[in-house]
């Protein structure tokens, strides 16, 4: 009797072999952490990409603020994309994976292979929408990038800031006060002749700090200076933030106060400059402001080295110390423009020694 049942149950579990029943039981269960696997692998896929599409991002502010060389940003940028490159590959291969899954559970009597089947589907789809993403992101940071160069934003400063509805209060109101009180300001600010010469101040503790800081090892004039003024020509250029204050107040800021804010006008960057180029030996430099074809007025450095005239303005961001230099000071100022506007006149110049104005 017990022979014949086990003999039963023995035909029955061959007839459900058969029939395929257990079989797709152990075939789901091994679909199941076969996707399960993928998806943790995409997942630490897309982890690694977003690692290093933030180093490429890195390396371009790196390359705009002038650390590496654009040699360096070349070969680390192609590594990068060559490592970015095979990690969508890899993304690539594991999708069609979870395709073979799809196929597979298209094809199953299994109940609940279609609810799988469109769980796979939306997951492929979040995966393509991801990638998308990624590749919108690229290039909005580019294009971010490129705007912040233009503008002459630095790296670390954001374009998305939130606006600032207080601050923006407080600042009308420190306009209206300064509006209101510019004349018995600019009284106080006035200057004689004298004290404007004063002002190029070679032997200032700031200024000889920062011409310690610019000059060559060894350094010896004239011999070194023209690599003195390109050091101390970029540090200006990649230091320095020009602001135009558009208000109606004439004032004159220090050397110390400068270079600790790195914050300047046209004028207080003319004359700090200048002080500069005579603390590296040179005496003939000036601090020239101009009037441009629109009637505003603009300043920067006109100086004669070697028989040669140099005009000298980092704010506009020439390509280098040397851009605008002419065996004289008429032919210098007629190929120099700032903003598009070329010099009509100069109103005056002057130096520690000198102050000349456009009548004398």
């Amino acid at each position: 009797m017990q022979f014949k049942l086990c003999l039963n149950a023995l035909c029955i579990y061959y007839i459900l072999l058969m029939f395929g029943f257990g079989k797709k039981n152990v075939s789901v269960e091994s679909e199941l952490d076969s996707e399960q696997r993928i998806w943790r692998d995409i997942q630490e896929l897309n982890k690694e990409k977003q690692v290093l599409e933030s180093q490429r991002k890195e390396l371009s502010f790196k390359l705009v603020s002038k650390t590496i060389n654009l040699s360096t940003f070349d070969s680390e940028k192609k590594a990068l994309e060559k490592s970015i490159s095979e990690i969508d590959k890899k993304l690539d291969a594991l999708v069609s994976q979870l395709s073979k899954i799809q196929k597979q559970e298209s094809k199953s009597d299994n109940p609940d292979s279609g609810l799988r089947f469109n769980v796979i589907e939306l997951k492929n789809s979040l995966h393509k929408k991801d990638i998308e993403f990624t590749e919108l992101q690229k290039k909005y940071f580019e294009l971010k990038e490129y705007v912040e160069t233009m503008s002459g934003l630095k790296p670390n400063q954001s374009v998305e800031a939130p606006f600032d509805f207080e601050k923006q209060k407080k600042l009308r109101l420190y306009k209206i006060l300064l509006d209101n009180y510019s004349e018995l300001i600019n009284e106080h600010e006035k200057k004689t002749v004298g004290q404007i010469k004063s002002l190029i101040n070679s032997d200032d503790l700031s200024i000889q700090s920062l011409v310690e800081k610019i000059k060559p090892e060894n350094y010896s004039y004239p011999e070194n200076f023209n690599a003195a003024v390109n050091n101390l020509f970029e540090f200006f250029k990649k230091e320095f933030d020009f602001v135009d204050p558009e208000i109606p107040i004439n004032f004159w800021l220090t050397p110390n106060q400068l270079l600790t804010e790195k914050l300047a006008d046209d004028e207080d960057l003319a004359v700090i400059f200048c002080s500069a180029l005579i603390a590296l030996g040179n005496p003939d430099c000036f601090a020239v402001i101009s009037e441009l074809g629109s009637g505003k007025t603009h300043a920067f450095v006109l100086m004669q080295f070697k028989d040669l005239f140099y005009l000298l303005d980092p704010i506009q961001g020439q390509a280098s110390f040397d851009s605008f230099v002419s065996s004289t000071q008429e032919e210098v100022l007629q190929a120099y423009s700032f903003n598009n506007e070329k010099v009509k006149s100069i109103l005056f110049k002057f130096n520690n020694e000198t102050y000349e104005q456009a009548n004398d």
